[in-house]
């Protein structure tokens, strides 16, 4: 099975890096300091969790896939947690980490990557925000092809080489 929210959600960060990049360099053009640009790019990206969050907890359990053969009866059905049953432990576990591993390589790598941009080259955030907005694409279109790649290779030869040269750049 293909994880489409993969592809989605790369092209959904390449998106928000050009957005982000592209509304602080007009901001900063409106003479509205640097600090104050980027302070209005938090609290967008507040303003758009706190609506996700909304959204998201207005779901039903109707927006969850079942067959006939996986819907248990209703006991059982009140002794899981989110249907994971004896799992829960590790899957919350698991979930913690995750969530740890995405905020320190989404939002501080991408920070220190901007910064080293910024010292460096003296690169504008209209700049980088290209700079991302290009590598996430990217990251949506190697997801396309690794299916194929996987199926060629298999599994375990395309995750480690397409890792260790992505680790190397």
């Amino acid at each position: 099975m293909f994880a489409w929210y993969t592809v989605a959600g790369a092209f959904a960060t390449a998106i928000g890096s050009l957005f982000a990049g592209t509304l602080v360099q007009l901001l900063q053009k409106r003479d509205v300091t640097t600090a104050g640009s980027y302070r209005t790019i938090v609290l967008v990206y507040a303003v758009i969790g706190a609506m996700l969050t909304l959204f998201f907890s207005r779901l039903s359990s109707a927006t969850e896939v079942s067959s006939l053969d996986d819907v248990p009866s209703a006991p059982a059905r009140m002794r899981t947690f989110l249907g994971i049953g004896d799992s829960r432990r590790i899957v919350l576990k698991l979930s913690g980490l995750f969530a740890l591993d995405s905020f320190a390589g989404g939002f501080v790598m991408q920070t220190f990557a901007s910064y080293w941009f910024h010292i460096r080259f003296g690169a504008n955030p209209a700049t980088l925000g290209f700079i991302f907005f290009g590598t996430n694409v990217l990251a949506g279109v190697s997801a396309l092809l690794a299916s194929r790649l996987a199926s060629r290779f298999g599994l375990v030869n395309t995750m480690v080489f397409s890792h260790v040269p992505s680790n190397v750049f």
